[in-house]
């Protein structure tokens, strides 16, 4: 059976893109996420033991195969029967569908359809194949699936777009049938005005309707296709946006106006266009069925070598986007990272890397080109080739007295009329795959989430936060800590501690009900997530105004507020001297300040923000310890802040003397110890010694 494409959405997925594609082959039609039930994929991905697990729920049976060489490469794929899944540069897999003596098949599943030189697939395969065969019919329950982005369009608008191009393709008709009722007129110039009139009205109706039903369709496309990919993306659960970069995420969304582009402008008038001509086609049988049974025969000739040539551009204009994509990838990944290459002064090393990509880019840009020149180079061919034939045919008929002058015309135009039908046919396949590309690497986003863990609100528990037996673990791996009991009251000021790595960030996740857990935790009255304050790694400023970064939408505050927050994080003179105060401009991620004055705006948005509990994590990482004892002081000894919870993870000790109590993360799996810190020095010698550490370093 034939393997249907599957492309992986980062390294992470690559195996599983390809098991899905080797799995294909047996009849299983499974998407690469469909195969994985976590949140996230582990950071190295997911190992060939995994592939064991889904074996046993779909009747498979996954097995690995050392290569015993180059010369013995050949016999041994063959031996498969089928396609089979390579290693390929120790950190990637491609599906081999096919090998012959000179060239490789391959499915990669990052950058697609490849048809590479035996040497070059030598020279990237690591010597071990894995094959995936059928052991016992698949139990599979059925799947739902969101709609195809076709299906958005099924409405009324879409046959008012069918009406509009029908009839600009009938006032192409009417020409090549004007002309042959003109050329046997007696009125040949009232005849030739009335056609132009009609010509006129019937183009212009046409424009209308179409404009009138793109514009309808384009908002239908954005009400249910892209409003609801942007919920099920919000909807997915936080260890799904830690496990993806920014630049391919975002590369992955914005596809929704390409796949509206080519369905909409390419896919549904090279289809309507085509069936149109086909009308074009019975009004030619009816005048002369020689002369339709030869033009209709050579378009059917050509019509396979196009086949071919659309298929090689198709897989070209696949592999040519995937590597638009690792292009970009690789762009915004060290644009990122630009401090760091200018301090070490790599920016060569840089634009090295960047050409390398741009040179894959190039070759692939390059291979499309030929592809294209291919395809137009079959048209060319045909419409020269059917127009001479046709053109002596009908000339043969004419002598012979079958058909007539205008007849002759008509068919000369039909000709021109079945090559564009032709070209919009191979516009329809190579826009289909696109499309088709496109969809089935958003599919993974469009999936409707679980649904997320609901909060669990005591109303009449004396406790702000309680968590019972909590412990978290990632996928992959072991629990980060053992399980912990810990009930916060309202107001309570709580600092975790501990080593890097230890799990202080996991708890704090754990406690804000952003990661999934074992135990329980719940919260008490007054518990509003409208109300909270959050300080996070990674969380920047925005392009804006002072007052748009600090103000967050639904948040009721007044000037007087904002200038509080900021005279607390020690910036009410820094933003006073602005030129427009509040007002003034913010550049992204906060540029024209200084870490530190950026870090104490999110600070400042979180005590703003934060009416009930403020969550801070390494919030003030970044600031001096006399500023920061000044705004320990000014929040944590404020009548403004008190009755509000705070939770800070912290590695400076300073924040000890701040808080009632402490909870120390231990690290390799150990329980956290729980108490007050001046308690904690004589209870446990080993929270002494971690704190005694870093008062010492700090010092």
């Amino acid at each position: 059976m034939r393997v249907k494409f599957r492309m992986q959405t980062g390294e992470q997925d690559c195996l599983l893109a390809c098991y899905s594609m080797a799995v294909s082959s047996l009849g299983i039609d499974l998407l690469p996420h469909e195969l994985y039930d976590g949140d996230a994929l582990p950071a190295d991905g997911l190992k060939a033991s995994y592939l064991r697990q889904i074996d046993q729920s779909i009747g498979t049976r996954t097995r690995a195969y050392r290569d015993p060489g180059a010369e013995w490469t050949r016999e041994v794929f063959t031996s498969f029967n089928g396609p089979a899944i390579a290693h390929w540069n120790s950190n990637h897999f491609v599906v081999v569908a096919s090998m012959s003596r000179t060239h490789v098949r391959v499915f990669d599943p990052a950058l697609g359809r490849l048809r590479l030189p035996l040497e070059d697939f030598y020279r990237s395969f690591a010597g071990v194949w894995i094959l995936v065969e059928q052991e016992r019919p698949p139990a599979l329950a059925p799947r739902s699936r969101p709609p195809s982005a076709v299906r958005v369009f099924f409405s009324r608008y879409l046959w008012l777009l069918f009406l509009g191009l029908t009839i600009g393709q009938a006032a192409s008709m009417a020409v090549a049938a004007g002309v042959r009722t003109v050329l046997g007129a007696e009125y040949l110039w009232p005849i030739t005005i009335g056609l132009g009139v009609v010509l006129v009205l019937l183009y212009l109706a046409s424009g209308l309707m179409l404009t009138a039903a793109q514009r309808g369709l384009t908002g239908r496309f954005e009400r249910r296709y892209s409003e609801s990919l942007f919920r099920s993306v919000l909807r997915r659960p936080y260890l799904f946006f830690k496990s993806q970069t920014v630049g391919s995420l975002i590369e992955v969304i914005s596809l929704r106006g390409t796949i509206r582009d080519v369905i909409l402008s390419s896919a549904i008038p090279a289809a309507i266009n085509f069936l149109s001509v086909m009308v074009l086609v019975v009004y030619l049988a009816w005048i002369s069925m020689p002369l339709t049974l030869l033009t209709c025969g050579v378009s059917l000739l050509f019509s396979i070598l196009a086949g071919l040539a659309v298929q090689r551009e198709r897989d070209a204009s696949q592999n040519y986007v995937q590597r638009q994509i690792a292009f970009t990838s690789a762009i915004q990944q060290d644009i990122h990272s630009v401090d760091e290459t200018k301090v070490t002064r790599t920016e060569d090393q840089v634009a090295a890397r960047w050409s390398a990509e741009n040179n894959r880019l190039a070759e692939a840009f390059k291979t499309t080109l030929g592809a294209q020149n291919l395809s137009a180079g079959v048209q060319r061919v045909y419409y020269g080739v059917s127009l001479v034939v046709v053109a002596a045919f009908s000339v043969s008929l004419y002598r012979s007295g079958h058909v007539g002058m205008p007849d002759v015309v008509l068919f000369q135009s039909g000709v021109g009329m079945l090559a564009g039908a032709t070209s919009e046919l191979q516009t329809f396949f190579v826009s289909w795959a696109k499309a088709a590309v496109f969809e089935q690497k958003q599919a993974p986003l469009r999936e409707e989430p679980e649904e997320q863990r609901r909060d669990v609100v005591l109303a009449d528990s004396p406790a702000f936060i309680t968590a019972r037996d909590l412990s978290c673990t990632y996928p992959g791996g072991e629990p980060v800590f053992a399980p912990i009991s810990l009930t916060i009251g309202q107001g309570e000021h709580v600092a975790i501690i501990g080593e890097s790595g230890s799990g202080k960030s996991t708890l704090l996740h754990a406690l804000m009900g952003l990661l999934p857990h074992d135990g329980t935790v719940q919260y008490g009255d007054g518990w509003d997530r409208s109300g909270l304050g959050v300080v996070l790694p990674g969380m920047s400023l925005y392009t804006g105004t002072v007052r748009d970064n600090l103000v967050a939408d639904g948040v009721d505050c007044t000037d007087a507020d904002i200038w509080e927050a900021l005279a607390a994080v020690n910036l009410a003179d820094t933003v006073s001297r602005l030129p427009r105060g509040l007002d003034s401009a913010v550049f992204e991620s906060g540029r024209n300040f200084s870490s530190g004055q950026a870090q104490r705006m999110l600070v400042a948005r979180s005590l703003i923000r934060g009416r009930h509990c403020i969550f801070w994590d390494e919030a003030l990482s970044g600031v001096d310890a006399s500023t920061r004892e000044s705004i320990y002081r000014n929040v944590f000894q404020s009548d403004t802040y008190r009755g509000v919870t705070i939770i800070a993870v912290s590695h400076q000790m300073d924040i000890l003397s701040r808080v009632d109590r402490v909870v120390y993360v231990k690290g390799n799996h150990s329980a956290p110890v729980i108490g007050v810190p001046t308690a904690l020095e004589h209870t446990s010698r080993r929270y002494k010694r971690f704190v005694a550490s870093a008062n010492l370093l700090a010092a």
